[in-house]
C-alpha cells in the first residue's frame, strides 16, 4: 500500500470514529481522540508519521508501521470494527472556473434555473436555489456477507451501492477493486469535501431494503429447502418413536410396576418424540445472518447549490460534472422537509 493509501485509509478510519484531525501532511498525522478511541489506542494525543521525514518534524511521533504497538492498536481496530475505505474520482479535465461568489453570474443564473426545473412539482414554492461551489457527493458501496441455515443454498458477497444524496441504488455494481485503483486517495484541491462518515442511518436503510428486495426469490428458494429437509426429517424421527411406543405396547416382556409402568414408558416416549421434533423445527427454520463486512465510499467530483428557504439553508443539491445530471436529496424531492 502507498503511503499516500495508507495516510488516507488511516486518517478515514480515526475519524470514523470520532477522532479530530489536527495535522493532516503528506508525511504526518495528528489527532485528538475522544474517550472512547482513547481508551483504545492508549492515549488521547497521537501523532504518527508515515516516513522519516515525519519522525523529523515531530520526534514524539508514532512510526505508522506493522509491529509499532500503537499503530498495531489501529489495526485491531479497523479488523474489529469493519473494513471502510475511501476515495475520489479524480476531477474532470474540463471545469468551470470558480468565481469568490460562485459560478460566473450568467451561468450560474441559467443552472439554477436547470436546477429548478429539475426539482419535482411537489417541492414548497419557497424554496430557492441559492450559491454554489465545487464539492463532491458520496456514493456508498456496501459489501455485504450473506450466510444462509441450509447448505443447498450457498453464502455470498452482495455488494448494493446507494447515493448518499438521493438514497437511490445504483442499477449495476462495479468491480470494486478496478473502481478502486482510478480512485485519487486525496481530495482535489479547492473542492468542499462533505461529512460522510460515520454512515447515514438513513443510507444504511436504504442498503438494506435493496438487499432485501435483491435476496426475496433466493429466500423463496430456502424456505422451499428447509420445508423439504423438515419434511424428511420429520418422517424419519415419526418412524423411530411409532416403532418404540408399538414396541412397548406389545411387548411379552413383563415390566416392573405392570401396566403402569408400560404407559409410563410410552409417556416418555411420546414426549421425546415431541422435543425431537422441536429440536428439528428450529434446526431447519430457514435463516438468514447478514453482517456489514467491508465499507466503501466514492465521491464523485459535483457543482453543490445551497436550497434555501427564507435565507436559510434546507438542503443542498448536486450537478453532476460526470455526467451533468442532477442529484437533489430525497427528503426534498418527497416535499417532507
Amino acid at each position: 500500500m502507498k503511503t499516500t493509501e495508507l495516510r488516507g485509509f488511516t486518517r478515514d478510519l480515526l475519524s470514523a470514529h470520532g477522532a479530530e484531525i489536527a495535522t493532516d501532511s503528506a508525511h504526518l498525522l495528528r489527532i485528538e481522540a475522544p474517550s472512547e478511541l482513547a481508551d483504545r489506542l492508549g492515549r488521547t494525543s497521537l501523532a504518527l508519521a508515515f516516513n522519516q521525514r515525519g519522525l523529523q518534524d515531530d520526534p514524539n511521533s508514532e512510526l505508522a508501521t506493522v509491529g509499532n504497538p500503537v499503530f498495531d492498536r489501529v489495526l485491531d481496530l479497523a479488523i474489529e470494527r469493519g473494513r471502510i475505505g475511501v476515495g475520489f474520482v479524480p476531477q474532470p479535465k474540463k471545469t468551470v472556473d470558480a468565481k469568490p461568489n460562485g459560478l460566473p453570474k450568467e451561468l450560474s443564473k441559467e443552472l439554477s434555473k436547470e436546477l429548478s426545473k429539475a426539482l419535482p412539482n411537489s417541492l414548497p414554492k419557497d424554496v430557492s436555489v441559492g450559491g454554489s461551489r465545487d464539492s463532491y457527493a458520496p456514493l456508498y458501496y456496501h459489501v455485504f456477507k450473506v450466510q444462509y441455515s441450509v447448505e443447498e443454498t450457498p453464502d455470498s458477497l452482495e455488494v448494493v451501492a446507494v447515493d448518499g444524496v438521493t438514497l437511490e441504488l445504483e442499477s449495476q455494481s462495479p468491480d470494486l477493486l478496478g473502481l478502486w485503483e482510478t480512485l485519487d486517495a486525496d481530495p482535489s484541491e479547492g473542492r468542499r469535501v462533505p461529512p460522510a462518515l460515520p454512515l447515514p442511518d438513513e443510507v444504511l436503510r436504504a442498503a438494506l431494503e435493496g438487499l432485501e428486495r435483491r435476496l426475496r426469490r433466493r429466500i423463496g428458494r430456502l424456505k422451499r429447502d428447509a420445508t423439504e429437509h423438515l419434511t424428511r426429517e420429520g418422517e424419519s424421527i415419526g418412524t423411530y418413536y411409532q416403532n418404540l411406543i408399538e414396541e412397548a405396547r406389545t411387548s411379552k416382556r413383563k415390566l416392573a410396576g405392570g401396566l403402569q409402568a408400560r404407559e409410563e414408558k410410552i409417556r416418555l416416549l411420546q414426549l421425546d418424540w415431541k422435543r425431537r421434533m422441536e429440536e428439528a423445527q428450529e434446526f431447519w427454520q430457514p435463516k438468514v445472518e447478514v453482517e456489514l463486512s467491508g465499507l466503501g465510499v466514492v465521491f464523485r467530483p459535483t457543482r453543490e447549490y445551497e436550497l434555501l428557504r427564507g435565507g436559510e439553508v434546507v438542503g443542498r443539491a448536486h450537478a453532476s460534472q460526470g455526467d451533468g445530471g442532477f442529484l437533489i436529496p430525497r427528503a426534498l424531492a418527497d416535499g417532507t422537509v
